[in-house]
């Protein structure tokens, strides 16, 4: 079991976070070429939550900006079920720190943007008309690329998004953090009669204090305005892949 999906090691997320989508690219559209551009939407935010955040994809893609509780002591993520997404399990349900990094790159900022656009989701731009198709689906598009330019071998090595999770679990993991601590972090079921049936999940400030003993792969980024794309400036929908097809061929 321990073998069945490539574990990140640090030293490749920082070559991750040290592509150009996040140090600054040439535009929208050439994202993996280095410029002075960053823009901030999902392919910018998606990985850097997974790694902070220890949640899985759908989970992420699919938050809503009333899930993200950004006053008081421990800004929070809340991850329950919403009109977009069902969580995997009961237990996926729960509420966790935003992780110190995140606010300093904008995170928070770039949750204001959103609500003084007047947009509901987290990640406007993923959408398909008619919803049918899950939006960590439609962002795999843009994951896809980013690992491939950084690291070209990862997929044969079986490092996928969910790979991201991992890390965040098993550097939580090899610094001590109780076992129990880290499934309410990640919205595991805890099979220990104590520390499951018996006892209350792990409040913020404990969700925290583990989280700080993260890596920090994303170090030497610079916090930027936040910069929205002109789709959800504009509150466009996504065009659907058919019409893209259309588009590319004329």
């Amino acid at each position: 079991m321990r073998n069945e999906r490539g574990k990140f090691l640090t030293d490749e997320l920082t070559t991750l976070f040290a592509l150009p989508v996040c140090r600054g690219c040439a535009s929208l559209k050439e994202r993996l070429t280095a410029g002075e551009q960053i823009f901030h939407d999902a392919t910018y935010w998606v990985p850097l939550l997974s790694i902070y955040n220890g949640g899985r994809r759908e989970e992420n893609c699919g938050l809503l900006l009333d899930e993200i509780e950004g006053e008081g002591d421990h800004p929070c993520f809340r991850f329950e079920n919403n009109r977009l997404r069902l969580l995997k399990t009961p237990q996926s349900k729960r509420r966790v720190p935003i992780h110190p990094e995140l606010i300093r790159l904008g995170f928070l900022k770039y949750v204001e943007a959103l609500r003084a656009a007047d947009h509901q989701l987290l990640f406007p731009e993923l959408p398909t008309p008619g919803g049918a198709t899950p939006m960590g689906d439609v962002f795999d598009d843009s994951w896809q690329k980013m690992r491939a330019a950084a690291l070209p071998n990862a997929k044969d090595e079986g490092k996928v998004l969910h790979s991201l999770r991992h890390w965040c679990n098993n550097e939580m993991k090899q610094r001590g953090i109780r076992s129990e601590t880290r499934k309410d972090i990640l919205g595991h079921t805890n099979g220990d009669m104590n520390e499951g049936r018996y006892t209350d999940p792990a409040q913020l400030q404990v969700m925290a204090d583990a989280m700080s003993v993260l890596p920090l792969p994303t170090v030497e980024l610079l916090p930027q305005p936040i910069n929205l794309i002109p789709q959800v400036i504009e509150h466009k929908p996504r065009p659907s892949r058919k019409k893209k097809r259309q588009t590319a061929a004329a």
